[in-house]
């Protein structure tokens, strides 16, 4: 029998599928978390683990498309005729037409939670801090005032920036030094200004 949560979480999960910037490391753990990120009416990033669903519950509600690597935790299309299908443009806007905004949503929320050390070494928390850029990049008009809430917030914003500067250092990419590496504009508000003007570039 599949329950109301299920099928709500039925759209988001095949969102990821379609939209990864990274497939070989989209994982199971990195959807279920995704789907506990929320927000309140100050649009506040709240991270709700009662919203979890078990893996079984996800790829049962898939009806048979998705599948789960068993040793690594991968999931993807059973079969690259599914992939195909909803890849194609026009079945992208008619089943998953806010799929990247939302994706985009989930990320920058991820990042702007109050806890963010409690999440840093999530798989999840690694892609948002490498991809949230590019998924936002044809939303800033939507998402503008999350944007400039994670942009002001300081030490998250920071969190993010070591994930991405390691990722440099593991592609063998000139070693670069977290330590050595200090955020100092003059206000939280040149902050923001400097990267929102970055962002629309």
């Amino acid at each position: 029998l599949v329950t109301g949560v299920q099928t709500c979480a039925l759209p988001i999960f095949f969102s990821w599928l379609v939209f990864t910037k990274e497939p070989a490391t989209m994982t199971m753990s990195m959807v279920q978390r995704s789907l506990c990120i929320e927000e309140d009416d100050t649009l506040k990033a709240i991270l709700d683990k009662d919203n979890e669903i078990s893996e079984e519950d996800l790829i049962y509600v898939c009806h048979g498309l998705a599948t789960v690597d068993f040793n690594t935790k991968v999931i993807r299309f059973i079969h690259y005729t599914a992939e195909t299908y909803f890849k194609r443009a026009e079945i992208r806007e008619r089943l998953l037409p806010k799929a990247e905004e939302e994706i985009a949503k989930t990320c920058i929320l991820y990042l702007s939670l109050d806890d963010y050390l409690e999440e840093a070494l999530h798989p999840l928390y690694q892609y948002a801090s490498r991809n949230w850029g590019h998924h936002a990049r044809q939303y800033q008009d939507v998402l503008k005032d999350r944007i400039y809430l994670l942009l002001r917030s300081g030490p998250q914003l920071e969190a993010s920036f070591t994930h991405i500067l390691s990722g440099l250092r593991k592609q063998h990419l000139p070693q670069w030094d977290e330590e050595q590496i200090v955020f100092e504009p003059s206000s939280s508000e040149d902050r923001s200004e400097e990267h929102t003007s970055e962002l629309q570039s």
